[in-house]
């Protein structure tokens, strides 16, 4: 299986991006992966309709949004521990 060359983009693009929006609170963290897990399946929803893809099975939107907000948490977690002291200081500046 092969992931196209523009979804490898949109993915790098978008953790940049969730990374500036990544705040200090409780409320200023979960919002970004609530928001970005939303428009993931907004989008996803538009390439539906235009018939280029299709979930298979008893996959839903449901099923992507949790799937999304984990992947979120989980990279929010790592980039939390692994660069925090960079974001910090990034968001200083």
């Amino acid at each position: 299986m092969e992931i196209p060359f523009p979804y490898i983009l949109w993915g790098v693009g978008n953790g940049i991006i969730f990374a500036n929006y990544y705040g200090e609170s409780f409320f200023s963290k979960i919002l970004p992966i609530l928001g970005f897990s939303a428009l993931v399946i907004l989008f996803g929803s538009f390439v539906e309709k235009v018939e280029r893809v299709e979930h298979l099975g008893k996959f839903t939107d449901a099923h992507e949004y949790i799937i999304d907000v984990l992947a979120l948490s989980l990279l929010a977690f790592l980039m939390t521990n692994l660069f925090g002291s960079r974001l910090r200081k990034l968001k200083n500046q």
